[in-house]
C-alpha cells in the first residue's frame, strides 16, 4: 500500500506522534502489515482481509524473536490500532468512503497482574536509601511517592518542574530512545487536546526530603 508510506506516515503519523511511537509504527508496518497487504491498494482492502490478518497474528509461530508461544495481546492490538489509523485517515482524505475496519471488534487485551510494594516493603526501601548517594535517594523516592514512569523521572528538571513551596511535581516531559534518533526529551503528547494535554501533577503536603 503506497498510500501508507507516501501519505499516511508523513502527513499524519510523523506530524502528530513522538519519535518512539513512530519507530514502533514503522517496525510493525515493515515486519507484518505492509508485507501482508503489499498486493492490495488501500481501496481494495476488505473487512475479511483484516479479520484474517488479525487471526493469523494470534496463531503460534508468529513471534519474530525465536521464542515459543504466541504474540502478546498488546502486540496484536497495536497492529489493529495502526490499521484503524490508516483507514480512518483514508476516509478523512476521501480516498475511500467506508473503512474496512468498521464492524471489526478490537482484539481483547488481557491485563496481567502487576506486583507492587506494600507499605512495609516501601518503608524498607526508603530506609535502605539512607546509605545511598543523594541522587539515588531523590530518584527512588520520587518513583515510590509519585508513581511516575522512569522515562518521566529522567526528564524532570528539579528547578523547573518541582514547586517546593506548594509541594507539586509537574510531569510534562519524557526521556525516550530510538535506534535512529538516539535519546530525546520531548513533551508528553498523550491527552485530549486541552491545555493540560500530556501534563499531570502530583501534590504533596511536603517535599522537604528533597531539600
Amino acid at each position: 500500500m503506497d498510500f501508507v508510506q507516501n501519505e499516511w506516515l508523513p502527513k499524519s503519523v510523523e506530524r502528530n506522534l513522538s519519535h518512539t511511537t513512530i519507530a514502533k509504527y514503522i517496525n510493525y508496518l515493515e515486519n507484518r502489515i505492509l508485507p501482508a497487504f503489499q498486493f492490495l491498494r488501500v481501496d481494495q482492502v476488505q473487512p475479511q482481509h483484516i479479520i484474517d490478518f488479525l487471526h493469523n497474528l494470534g496463531e503460534k509461530g508468529m513471534r519474530l524473536d525465536g521464542k515459543d508461544g504466541k504474540l502478546a495481546d498488546t502486540t496484536i492490538f497495536y497492529h489493529y490500532r495502526i490499521l484503524k489509523g490508516i483507514f480512518s485517515y483514508a476516509v478523512s482524505t476521501r480516498v475511500i468512503e467506508v473503512s474496512p475496519m468498521e464492524g471489526i471488534d478490537r482484539p481483547k487485551v488481557r491485563k496481567s497482574k502487576i506486583d507492587v510494594y506494600d507499605d512495609e516493603e516501601a518503608a524498607f526501601v526508603v530506609e535502605a536509601l539512607e546509605s545511598e548517594l543523594l541522587h539515588w535517594q531523590i530518584a527512588i523516592k520520587l518513583l515510590i511517592t509519585t508513581g511516575i514512569r522512569r522515562s518521566e523521572l529522567l526528564a524532570l528538571d528539579l528547578e523547573k518542574h518541582i514547586d517546593y513551596d506548594e509541594g507539586i511535581v509537574h510531569v510534562e516531559k519524557a526521556l525516550t530512545y530510538t535506534k535512529d534518533e538516539g535519546y530525546q526529551i520531548h513533551d508528553i503528547k498523550k491527552g485530549n487536546g486541552s491545555e493540560s494535554e500530556g501534563k499531570r501533577i502530583f501534590i504533596y503536603q511536603t517535599l522537604s526530603w528533597m531539600i
